[in-house]
Parts: structure tokens; sequence; C-alpha cells
């Protein structure tokens, strides 16, 4: 790497006001072969996402480290987390046959089988990691924004493979999102996704500024998703 590389990289992340760190700016790190860490806690998952997507576009850049945490509104104990998390899957529809699997070996909610997708995971210090079988991409994504949802999560690692394998492709980014705003108790509009090159745009409108940003948070959460373009109004309907 070139030795002003680290004043471009900081340049990059004060540039944009969306990435809004929590107590200390994000601190990065670089070795000789080109990977950048950072690590820090953020105010958003749009600020991780952001920050991560804005450093990896540098051309020096070949390798990001992820250790970004997303500030919680209330923090909660790794257990709790677990089983709201559990929770929100049980009462998932989606999910009615899959089997579930925590690291924390709390009895299992449903029974063990071979033949069903297999979801694992565990919670260690607010960090969700899933890990084991979906049944495609659109599972992976909506088991992630739930793991998002958990009331005291601060990242979610999503190691899902998807059995049997499918193309990942704006179609599919944009078939998640639809499904988690019309998944989300918040949300009592319709509103139009469009998604080019995972850079989700959002249409529509609203009387409910909660409503507003609720759909914005959801479209972030959902892997794969690069930018997200709120354009939904607010205004007495």
């Amino acid at each position: 790497m070139t030795p002003d590389v680290l004043h471009r990289l900081r340049q990059v992340i004060e540039a944009d006001p969306r990435i809004r760190c929590v107590g200390t700016p994000i601190a990065l790190s670089v070795d000789p072969q080109g990977g950048v860490t950072l690590d820090g806690e953020v105010a958003s998952v749009a600020a991780k996402r952001i920050a991560l997507d804005r450093v990896a576009r540098l051309a020096d850049v070949l390798t990001v480290v992820d250790r970004l945490r997303v500030a919680p509104k209330r923090r909660f104990p790794d257990e709790q987390i677990r089983r709201r998390f559990l929770d929100l899957l049980v009462d998932e529809p989606m999910f009615a046959d899959y089997e579930f699997e925590n690291s924390a070996k709390a009895p299992s909610r449903r029974s063990a089988s071979s033949t069903k997708p297999r979801l694992e995971f565990g919670v260690d210090d607010g960090i969700v990691t899933l890990r084991g079988r979906a049944g495609d991409l659109l599972h992976k994504r909506l088991a992630g924004v739930l793991a998002w949802w958990a009331p005291g999560s601060r990242d979610v690692v999503n190691l899902l493979a998807v059995e049997p394998a499918a193309r990942d492709d704006d179609g599919e980014i944009a078939s998640a999102v639809r499904l988690v705003l019309d998944k989300d108790p918040l949300i009592s509009d319709a509103f139009e996704v469009d998604v080019r090159d995972a850079v989700v745009t959002l249409n529509g409108v609203t009387a409910d500024t909660e409503a507003r940003d609720a759909a914005e948070a959801d479209a972030w959460y959902v892997l794969g998703v690069r930018d997200v373009v709120n354009t939904i109004e607010v205004r007495n309907l």
C-alpha cells in the first residue's frame, strides 16, 4: 500500500455523513498486503455497510476485515437475544419446516431430522452468527433480517449455505426486500422496491415517518444490499 492510504481511508469515511460513529471514530489499520481492518461502533447498519463499501472501493485495498458493530437501542444479555431470535424464527411461517439448534445447548423446540433444512445459531457479545442450511436465498436473507430484529443485536454474521445452490442477482435482493417490508409490523403502507446493481430504491407515500425510517432500515438489513435510496414521501393522506 502507498504511504497515504490511511489518510485516504479516513477521507472517504468522513466524506459520507451517513457513516455516524458512536463514541470514538472508526479505528483503521492496514497491512502491507493490501488488507484493511475497520473496528468500532457505529449508529446503524447503514453506517456499517457504507463504511465497508467505501473502503473496499479504494484501488489499493484488496481485502477488508469487518469488526464494526452497531450500537443497539438497548443492550441485552446474549441469552436474552438468543431467546428472542429463536421466538422470531419459530413464529415465522416460512421456517415451519426447519429445525433449529443454538450454541447455548438449550432444549430444542423442534425434533432433529436429517431431511429438514437446519439453522444453527449462536450469540456472542451481541453478535448473532448463523450456520447450517437454508432452502433458498430468500430464507437465508430472511433469517438474517430476523437476527437484526432481535433486540440487542449488534451484528449478524450470516454463514448459512443455500442448498441447492442458487444464482444471486438483483431480482433475488428485490424479492427479499419486498418480503421483509411486508412482514415488518411497523409498516402498513405498500412501497415500491427497485434494485439495480444491489442498490435499493424505495418509492411510495406514507403519513408515518417511523414507517419510512423502518423501510430504509429493513432494506439495509437484507444481505447483499450495497446502498439504499429512500424516496418515500411523508405527507398527510
